[in-house]
């Protein structure tokens, strides 16, 4: 569910980023609304790109591969496939918005405009703080199932 809404969430920001940059480009601020124009389709196109390498291919070795291991082969009850799905994904979610911070910011190497940036940058930061602290709980969860 953290998942979906932080998804939706960036995706949100996409589109707002999208469409800030089209009403840019009918006043006579040509520059910045080309660069949040270019800068939205790359982020568009990264995003993508990391989506299926970092979410999906995962997410499917783990429900074709892992999953009907540890259900077949461990005799674990219900609760614990749960937290060992939670647990994956927080993980997989941490990963994911700090290597997509990580590639954003080696992206940021020409003069940009200071306010877009520092717009991505702390919404990334944010989305990155954020995973921790979901971490954090699941595995608190989990902690508290074992002991």
């Amino acid at each position: 569910m953290i998942l979906f809404l932080q998804v939706r969430f960036f995706l949100l920001f996409l589109s707002l980023l999208f469409l800030v940059s089209v009403i840019l480009i009918f006043f006579p601020i040509f520059l910045p609304a080309l660069f949040l124009f270019a800068l939205s389709l790359y982020v568009y196109v990264l995003y993508s790109l990391l989506t299926l390498t970092f979410v999906y291919l995962p997410l499917l070795f783990f429900f074709v591969v892992v999953l009907p291991l540890l259900v077949f082969f461990v005799p674990l009850p219900v609760i614990y496939v749960v937290f060992l799905l939670r647990l994956f994904f927080s993980v997989l979610l941490h990963v994911f918005f700090v290597f997509l911070l990580v590639l954003l910011l080696i992206s940021f190497d020409t003069p940009i405009p200071l306010l877009p940036a520092f717009v991505l940058l702390l919404l990334l930061f944010f989305l990155v703080l954020v995973s921790p602290v979901v971490l954090h709980h699941f595995l608190f969860d989990v902690f508290h199932l074992y002991f």
